[in-house]
């Protein structure tokens, strides 16, 4: 997040302090005292009950990102048929990226020539509302129900979205969002030795191989890329210490953009972003933007309406009067094994990033290979 965000979350803070001061029947001091220990041991325990889930999660992401190429993707996300559709919910869905990432990598697939039901309907809305960490964290914190509603409601969502650029959003507006994404300059691809996003009309370093060009961030990974190592399977990947070195750097990079937001989370109730829209409209234009806004509005309206009916119609809603708060707590129980289980993994996987002499020549891992002309 950057610094507005950061002063609006101190603003909301400090006015619902404030509200609590006005309107406390306890002495001063005594009402922050009390408040703040509720408040850091409500933290504390909602952090105890995520924590595993959390690494788990960041950890399955970036093996997906590390261990599978982007490039595959892409080519599989050019129409708007069931397939396509079916494909960019299920690449979303194991990518679990925070909005700002998500937005980018639909953006990005969007301009190598996605459909925009497939990137921005599918992909773009799966890696956000089916989101492999946070469904565990439901699951924990509020019940099954609640998971299956998340993921009824994604699916949903993504069908409406899918519909409108289908049916709904003229072709021309499509296309010029596309025209607007091209123009903003040269994509970057990813360095096949070290995994850093590399811009092709600025690096030196390139490689021709068996009908592709390699880019590379430097000299160092030009001269340590191996083709034949570059072109490894997922179980190859999956099952090598370089591979796993790709995947903590992976994961570390998701926990960097959303470590913040996370703790912020445990704090506040909701956390709400308003730049995302700014964002959409430096990437494909005010009218897109627009139209692409007030879609997700319509829709997110729409699966709302549609998932309480459902849930209402099949009994799953449970009776005003029989709600109840939870008290979150830290306890000696399941939780403990698997976060004990979870510190060990963040611990190897930290190891790795950290370590310089995993992998080939200090890099690890197999980055994306750069296709010629993508």
């Amino acid at each position: 997040m950057d610094r507005s965000e950061y002063a609006i979350l101190a603003v909301i803070a400090a006015a619902t302090v404030g509200l609590g001061v006005f309107t406390t029947t306890q002495p001063l001091g005594t009402f922050l005292v009390e408040s703040a220990r509720e408040a850091l041991s409500t933290t504390a325990a909602m952090a105890w009950v995520t924590w595993w889930a959390l690494v788990v999660g960041f950890a399955i992401a970036g093996g997906v990102e590390a261990w599978t190429s982007g490039e595959e993707v892409s080519e599989l996300l050019e129409g708007h048929g069931p397939s396509e559709i079916g494909y960019g919910s299920l690449f979303g869905f194991v990518s679990s990226s925070c909005s700002y990432s998500a937005i980018a990598t639909a953006k990005n697939l969007f301009k190598k020539g996605g459909s925009a039901a497939a990137t921005l309907g599918a992909f773009m809305f799966a890696s956000t509302n089916l989101v492999i960490e946070i469904g565990a964290v439901i699951w924990i914190l509020l019940g099954w129900q609640f998971l299956v509603a998340d993921i009824l409601g994604g699916f949903i969502l993504i069908g409406l979205m899918a519909f409108g650029f289908v049916y709904l959003v003229p072709d021309e507006v499509v296309e010029q969002a596309r025209r607007n994404v091209q123009d903003e300059g040269s994509e970057t691809v990813r360095d096949p030795v070290c995994g850093m996003e590399v811009d092709p009309d600025e690096t030196e370093y390139s490689v021709e191989r068996d009908g592709r060009t390699f880019y590379f961030c430097s000299k160092s990974c030009k001269e340590s890329f191996d083709p034949e190592e570059a072109n490894t399977t997922v179980r190859e990947r999956a099952t090598s210490l370089s591979g796993w070195k790709a995947l903590a750097d992976k994961q570390w990079k998701e926990w960097g953009m959303l470590w913040d937001e996370i703790a912020i989370g445990f704090v506040f109730a909701g956390l709400i972003v308003p730049p995302i829209v700014d964002a959409y409209r430096e990437y494909y234009g005010t009218t897109f933007a627009a139209v692409l806004s007030g879609m997700i509005f319509v829709a997110a309206v729409l699966t709302g309406v549609v998932i309480h009916f459902v849930f209402l119609g099949a009994g799953l809603i449970p009776a005003p009067e029989s709600v109840q708060i939870a008290e979150v707590s830290i306890e000696a129980d399941y939780k403990l094994v698997l976060n004990v289980f979870a510190t060990g993994l963040f611990g190897v996987l930290y190891w790795l990033h950290r370590s310089e002499s995993v992998g080939d020549d200090g890099h690890g891992g197999h980055g994306e290979a750069a296709q010629a002309g993508d």
